[in-house]
């Protein structure tokens, strides 16, 4: 009897407490290297594969349940990389539609302070889609290729801010707000927004937008015309023979080609091409998606109101 008091006690306090339960660091693992291709058992040059795939957002990467791109992640693989000594270039796989806007710069700042300590070239190749945040990413590399099917571009910033007070009337929710000034509950999705205060948020929506302009011209010296740029980056995607002619891209070709060109480039001789990624993993190649599983969780009330609603509101270079 006692068991069973106990034990609904338990369960109401997980009830209470969350919809399901993320136990994703009861599988903490450390980061570790993945042998993607060895030319030769005595290969001494050495490129690394940085996986950028999924959503980019500002969270912690300790798991090998851990998905989608962070800065955390990207930093301790840029943290060991800087170490090795046979290291002779650097590919991004990009596969990402973008994500948090400040996540996107904090990569990409990474990025770029990793080529001005090392010195060692970074290309990037964009997969299925480089769209928006996931571009962005790519302008922190040397040269950006592109496969033959992608899809590039989506230039812009977007700022969520759902709106939900005709549910909450349908259901009688209330909310008190009390707070020091009139914009300080700026973007409340119970009320309308506001004409002023849409303002507000379309001057930080420029300014985000005009500073990834900027990151643009200041990394693809082919691109010379801030005008010309304005002019194509409206927030669509490009397939990759447009985005070549827009100067976007330096060339279309597949991920093999790639190594090809950076082997002949750096007069490289037998190279050995690895990745870093939580957990064993298994027997990889160039093409396997690693750290993509999404965390394990006990369903309770297995309900993902932001998955459902998509109601996270923020600022964002997405797609």
């Amino acid at each position: 009897m006692k068991f069973t008091k106990y034990l609904l006690i338990l369960l109401t306090v997980l009830c209470s407490s969350c919809a399901s339960l993320d136990i994703s660091s009861l599988f903490e693992s450390p980061l570790r290297e993945h042998v993607y291709q060895r030319e030769s058992r005595f290969a001494d040059d050495e490129i690394l594969i940085i996986n950028m795939s999924g959503f980019i957002y500002s969270g912690k990467s300790r798991s090998l349940f851990s998905a989608g791109t962070t800065p955390d992640g990207i930093k301790k693989m840029l943290v060991k990389a800087q170490a090795n000594r046979d290291l002779k270039a650097v590919i991004l796989r990009i596969n990402s539609p973008g994500g948090e806007v400040t996540a996107t710069d904090m990569i990409h700042h990474e990025l770029l302070l990793f080529k001005k300590r090392t010195g060692i070239p970074v290309y990037a190749i964009i997969l299925s889609m480089g769209a928006s945040g996931g571009y962005y990413l790519a302008t922190a590399a040397d040269e950006i290729y592109a496969h033959p099917t992608s899809i590039l571009g989506s230039i812009g910033v977007i700022v969520k801010l759902p709106q939900i007070e005709k549910l909450a009337n349908k259901i009688g929710y209330e909310e008190v707000i009390i707070k020091s000034g009139k914009n300080k509950d700026m973007g409340n999705s119970l009320k309308k927004l506001p004409e002023d205060q849409r303002k507000i948020f379309q001057n930080m929506v420029d300014s985000m937008y005009q500073r990834f302009i900027s990151v643009v011209l200041h990394n693809r010296p082919g691109i010379t015309s801030r005008e010309d740029l304005i002019k194509i980056a409206d927030g669509r995607v490009y397939t990759p023979e447009e985005s070549l002619k827009h100067k976007l891209i330096d060339k279309i070709d597949y991920l093999p080609e790639l190594i090809r060109d950076i082997k002949k480039k750096h007069e490289l001789g037998n190279v050995r091409v690895y990745t870093y990624a939580y957990g064993r993993g298994y027997n990889a190649n160039i093409y396997s998606r690693l750290n993509e599983l999404k965390a394990p969780q006990i369903n309770l009330i297995n309900i993902d109101m932001n998955s459902f609603f998509n109601t996270q509101a923020g600022f964002y270079y997405v797609w």
